[in-house]
This record gives C-alpha cells, structure tokens and sequence, in this order.
C-alpha cells in the first residue's frame, strides 16, 4: 500500500523570515539610537551651537507632527491584509477608501501646522533667533513636507489591493 504524498504549498506568511526581519529592525533601531548619541555633537562642533538647537527644533517639529497621525496606519495595515488574504474585495476597498481619506486628513493636518509655525515663527521667537530666524524657517518648512509628503504612505497598500485584485 503506497501513501500519497501531497506536495507542500508554499508558505505565504513569512514566518520563515521572522527572525531576520526582527533582527533588521531591531538593527535599524540600534543605528538610529546611536546615531542620536553621535549628530548631536558632530552638528555642534562642525555648526555651531545655534545651528544645534535649529537642528533639535526641527526634530521635536516633526516629532509632534507624527503625533497627527495617532498610529492609524498600522490599523489600517492590520485590514487592508485581513480582507485580503480572506479575498473579501468589498471590505477591502472599504478599508483602502477609508485610509485614503483619513491619511489625507491627516496630511492637511500636517501641512497646516507646518505652515503657521513657518509663519509664526518669527513673531514669537525671532527676537530670540535673531538672524538664524530664516534658517529655522527654512527647517521647519522642509521638515513639515517631509511629514506631510509621508501622509501620502497610500502607495504602499495600494500595490497590495491592486494585486489582490489580480491585475499584476
């Protein structure tokens, strides 16, 4: 009597790379931790000191902007990847429209606050940043986009439901 052996299908859920990928990130985590300790003073030997405090005045502007988007994404990830992988096309163009439309709120949200600091930079702390005002302006806007353009991260799980669909 012959048993039947069924080939094995191919594991979809990347538990085969877990440990590597947990790794990377907790890597990449290490490298950003030491490069905090590191930049600091490069900044102020290479800049100076002023420069140095523009340049922390920008990270803690964009460190409260990433407060705007309240963690949604990784909701939003969570859904978009539970429809799909139970094929429930209806739900998961819900899920896409809904995070198009609170992403791009967040990131007017974002643009927004980026604009009045760039504006109301200068009558509250211009006498305190005298000529480095422009600067620090100048820090704050390119900042802010950048925050702003990472409100559009709907490209990401766009390629997913595109694929979902069966058009790749």
């Amino acid at each position: 009597m012959t048993d039947k052996v069924e080939p094995q299908k191919a594991d979809l859920t990347g538990q085969d790379r877990f440990a590597w990928n947990l790794m990377v990130s907790w890597a990449s985590q290490l490298v950003l931790i030491f490069s905090g300790f590191i930049m600091p003073r490069l900044v102020d030997d290479k800049v100076g000191q002023a420069a140095l405090g523009i340049w922390d005045f920008g990270w803690s502007f964009v460190s409260y902007l990433s407060l705007v988007g309240l963690g949604m994404g990784a909701c939003f990830n969570r859904y978009v990847a539970k429809h799909r992988g139970a094929g429930e096309l209806t739900l998961l163009n819900y899920v896409a429209n809904s995070a198009l439309f609170v992403q791009l709120i967040f990131a007017a949200v974002a643009m927004l606050a980026t604009v009045l600091f760039y504006l109301l930079l200068p009558p509250y702390f211009g006498e305190t940043l005298a000529e480095n005002t422009h600067t620090a302006q100048l820090v704050i806007l390119f900042r802010g986009w950048g925050c702003f353009s990472n409100g559009f991260w709907f490209g990401k799980w766009i390629i997913n439901w595109v694929s979902s669909l069966g058009y790749t």
